[in-house]
């Protein structure tokens, strides 16, 4: 008989027999609709596996407690957010209790202990709540950017010792460890009391989904207030919650932070010093802002403040005109996602500056990541090697690293990709070498699975020659980080080589439309999905906005959109100073091994650059 450790998760639909009296056609969808928009969805971002539906519940099998629990959150989250449109008697609640423990493996389906405690802790959950055993809480309250709260022992049906039952608790300082040392921690969290009421609306506690244990050190803890409303109208007070709504739902996706749900936040409102705001809940970063609306004008202040001093670090006055206020709100809200939390935003910039103010002995993995993103981010030859010799060194220090394996082979793919390279196919190599390493990690943060698809996207028709696989690496990438521009861009190069232009138009206009400061090689890409989705005056356009990269690419545009003899005259300038460059080198991917794109794509693109005179 076989048995291993698991941790399992179950979860209950609350009052779903009385849901299906009332209404049970309307009950069956949305029960289903839910299971396909947030339930499948959710558990296997956290590579968890359901491998039993029982009536209105469903069990599910993770690799580690910090999986099981972080999705746990996401979907009360997720359910939260989606029944705020829905009347009270139509709202889908969960039950959920977390195990972690031994279990029988019987093919698919799993026995034993390990899931009958499960069964008995959801049974004691709340609705919208979490209940978890004291070995899930131990295991990851350390890892986790929310506390346990005791409930104390209980006993159970068919579990012959009593349990020691905890709640998810927005209070980070809540946990066995916590209990353990009471007598001596400090208090620092009175400062501001947050209502008990929060403590009962479990089902929006969220810090989103960051699911992965963080190693060495961790990503930063930014929270969002209500904005303010300063229109002097008391019935607009909801566009301040909207606005912040919009924001906290898209930093949620970001992997570079960990952002505290609106129900610990708004909580706060009005509370004024963002420095005791901050410390609060202990937060790293708090943004807030201001909301102004007359007639048609909608006006929105908004700033980052560093929690430990009270120092702004980022403030932006946004004004749109429209009727359309959710359209607006969540304009607004990309804008902030991209200046704040974006690849290029503000807390990464704020961030990498303190990682190069440490010591070299007393740095963490995560400040071997933060110090050579700094250099690589400079866009230089010199400032990419520099963070090579960074990650690295941060890789002998922390040799199981996932994190800095998957940088350095998005280093060496950018080496041969950017052209500076001795040998392109000895460095696709590599990359490829530390990709599979990578995904041979049992259990990898929100950050390292993105960067892992990320990457592996860019890598694979170099590598491979297989752009169906980098399409299905690409949309997992963006689905997991949907709102960063320059993701977006990169990933958008991608989908066009692969066939997908449409969609590739769709990402790459995201990416220029959201950045702060758009940089040429943006719109590089846009006109490069423009071009091969048969716009090519757009694609001309966009060019013709920038003054460097792609030029053959510009020629074979011209060409398509009829403008021959300007086609004919950029190849002239071309290859006049690249005498090197040719159909045949044209057609393949920089690794010299693939085509640069598939049949279908090539063909057109290779016709129209001969009609421009290359040869």
């Amino acid at each position: 008989m076989e048995r291993k450790l698991s941790a399992i998760l179950v979860a209950d639909i609350v009052g779903y027999s009385a849901q299906m009296e009332r209404d049970e056609e309307g009950t069956f969808s949305r029960v289903t609709a839910r299971r396909k928009d947030l339930f499948e969805p959710e558990i296997a971002r956290h590579n968890g596996r359901i491998f039993k539906l029982v009536g209105d519940g469903v069990l599910v099998e993770f690799q580690s407690a910090v999986q099981a629990v972080e999705c746990a959150v996401a979907l009360q989250a997720g359910l939260a957010e989606r029944n705020r449109s829905l009347p009270e008697d139509q709202a889908i609640q969960l039950r959920i209790g977390i195990n972690l423990g031994e279990v029988i493996v019987d093919g698919d389906d799993r026995y034993g202990e390990g899931v009958n405690l499960a069964a008995r802790l959801e049974q004691l959950a709340d609705a919208g709540g979490i209940c978890v055993s004291e070995k899930v809480a131990r295991e990851v309250e350390r890892k986790l950017a929310f506390g346990f709260e005791s409930m104390g022992e209980r006993h159970v049906k068919n579990i012959a010792d009593p349990v020691h039952v905890y709640r998810v608790s927005p209070d980070r300082t809540k946990g066995p460890r916590a209990e353990d040392r009471r007598g001596g921690r400090s208090r620092r969290l009175m400062r501001l009391t947050i209502p008990l009421a929060l403590v009962a609306l479990l089902g929006a506690l969220a810090y989103a989904f960051w699911p992965g244990p963080a190693r060495q050190s961790s990503p930063p803890v930014l929270a969002v207030l209500p904005f303010d409303n300063v229109s002097g109208d008391a019935a607009q007070d909801y566009l301040g919650t909207g606005v912040a709504e919009d924001i906290i739902t898209m930093l949620s996706t970001s992997p570079t932070l960990r952002v505290v749900s609106k129900t610990s936040s708004f909580g706060l409102k009005g509370a004024g010093d963002l420095k005791a705001v901050a410390e609060s809940l202990n937060v790293d970063y708090v943004v807030e802002g201001s909301v102004r609306r007359t007639a048609s004008t909608f006006r929105i202040s908004a700033q980052l403040v560093q929690g430990s001093d009270g120092q702004n670090l980022w403030s932006e006055r946004f004004e749109k005109e429209g009727t359309d206020v959710a359209l607006l709100q969540e304009e607004i809200a990309r804008k902030v996602y991209a200046t704040v939390a974006g690849s290029r935003g503000e807390v990464a910039r704020f961030e990498m500056g303190q990682a190069w103010s440490k010591s070299s002995p007393s740095l963490e993995e995560y400040d071997y990541h933060l110090r050579g993103m700094a250099k690589f981010l400079t866009w230089t030859d010199e400032g990419k090697e520099e963070a090579r010799r960074i990650w690295e060194a941060g890789l002998e220090r922390f040799p199981q690293s996932v994190l800095l394996r998957i940088e350095l082979a998005g280093y060496y793919f950018n080496k041969a990709d950017e052209g500076f390279s001795t040998d392109r196919w000895a460095d696709i190599q590599t990359s490829w070498r530390l990709l599979r390493e990578a995904d041979e990690a049992p259990v990898k943060s929100r950050m390292e699975q993105w960067l892992f698809h990320y990457i592996k996207a860019q890598v694979y028709p170099l590598a491979e020659g297989d752009f169906e696989s980098a399409a299905r690496e690409a949309e997992a990438a963006h689905a997991l980080v949907p709102f960063d521009p320059m993701s977006n861009i990169d990933l958008s190069f991608v989908m066009t080589n692969a066939g997908y232009a449409e969609k590739a138009v769709e990402w790459a206009e995201y990416g220029v439309n959201n950045e702060a400061v758009v940089p040429d090689w943006y719109r590089d890409r846009l006109a490069w999905a423009y071009y091969n989705a048969g716009r090519a005056e757009d694609a001309v356009r966009e060019y013709d906005k920038i003054s460097y990269l792609c030029l053959i690419c510009k020629a074979a545009a011209l060409v398509r959109a009829g403008r021959i003899e300007e086609g004919r005259a950029l190849i002239a300038e071309v290859t006049a100073v690249r005498p090197d460059i040719t159909l045949e080198t044209a057609a393949l991917a920089p690794g010299d091994r693939f085509p640069y794109m598939t049949a279908t794509m090539l063909g057109p693109y290779i016709e129209d650059l001969r009609a421009a005179g290359l040869e």
